[in-house]
C-alpha cells in the first residue's frame, strides 16, 4: 500500500511547488518540454475555442 502512494506521489501527481508537474517529471530533466507540451495544448485549445465563437457569430 504505501509503495503505490510513493509511485502515485512521484509519477502522477502534479505539485504546485514543481509548476504543476511530477516529481518524476521535473527531476528527470523533462520540466521544459512538458511546459511545452502544455503551452502549445493551451494554445490550440484557445485557437479552437476562437473560432467556434466566430462560426457561431456568422451563424
Amino acid at each position: 500500500m504505501l509503495a503505490q502512494w510513493i509511485d502515485f506521489y512521484n509519477n502522477e501527481r502534479l505539485h504546485g511547488a514543481l509548476l504543476y508537474l511530477t516529481p518524476e517529471d521535473y527531476f528527470a530533466g523533462r520540466k521544459e518540454a512538458r511546459l511545452a507540451e502544455r503551452r502549445e495544448k493551451l494554445h490550440t485549445a484557445d485557437t479552437k475555442r476562437k473560432a467556434y465563437w466566430l462560426s457561431q457569430q456568422r451563424a
